[in-house]
């Protein structure tokens, strides 16, 4: 019997507009680790990357460049340094398209990838994952 799984994408102005605060590193982990208690790490399989222009619990899905938010950039840093989402494709999403090389840049640092690599994972993630915010996979692909 096929079984189809509902496969998971993350945005962090999402997670803290909903009220988890991702600001802290104490906060992120408490964070992700609900999550992988909840649905389970092995389901998210993208991460949308931006700031929030909006508090922390406003319900508002408002983005913002990183670090020019509510958010502020040390979560950022948070996620690109956590070995748990290495391989896991990221998609900018912020609304200034004439600094995204300086805030891929940024995320670049944080990693330790070169600008190149990391702009091919941004780009290929962009493409392959456009507009879709989950997908059903069989069994066997999870």
């Amino acid at each position: 019997m096929l079984k189809a799984y509902l496969v998971n994408s993350s945005q962090s102005c999402h997670i803290f507009s909903a009220g988890y605060d991702i600001r802290t590193k104490k906060g992120f982990d408490k964070t992700f680790d609900k999550f992988d208690s909840v649905i389970g790490l092995k389901f998210l399989k993208c991460f949308h990357v931006n700031d929030s222009k909006t508090d922390f619990e406003s319900r508002k899905d408002r983005h913002e460049s990183l670090g020019k938010g509510k958010i502020g950039i040390d979560a950022f840093k948070f996620l690109m340094k956590d070995k748990r989402f290495q391989n896991i494709p990221k998609i900018l999403e912020t609304p200034n398209d004439k600094i995204w090389k300086d805030e891929i840049e940024i995320l670049n640092e944080y990693e330790g990838l070169a600008y190149e690599d990391i702009q091919a994972c941004f780009l290929f993630a962009t493409k392959y994952l456009k507009d879709t915010a989950f997908m059903a996979l069989s069994e066997e692909a999870v």
